[in-house]
């Protein structure tokens, strides 16, 4: 994960590492802990959904392309609307 894309989560995570060496308020820094993994599992899924949104828009278009090349292949019109333009 870069330093841009996600760091505020990553420095809650550090803040509540370090946080956890003295024993008063051990709860609420576990707590913290708990919340600062937590925003670090939610940014890293976040990334994981563009990228893989982002896979399937390309993996589409190759299909689509595929498509169109068997279809003049087949003797279809170029210019001819297909199904997988709708």
């Amino acid at each position: 994960m870069s330093q841009a894309n996600g760091s505020k989560p990553v420095q809650q995570l550090a803040d509540a590492l370090r946080d956890c060496v003295e024993p008063p308020g051990r709860a609420e820094r576990t707590a913290a802990l708990a919340n600062a993994l937590q925003g670090c599992l939610n940014s890293a899924v976040e990334h994981g959904v563009r990228i893989a949104r982002q896979e399937a828009r390309e993996d589409m278009a190759d299909v689509k392309e595929t498509l169109r090349m068997i279809w003049k292949q087949c003797g279809g019109s170029p210019s001819q609307r297909l199904p997988i333009d709708d």
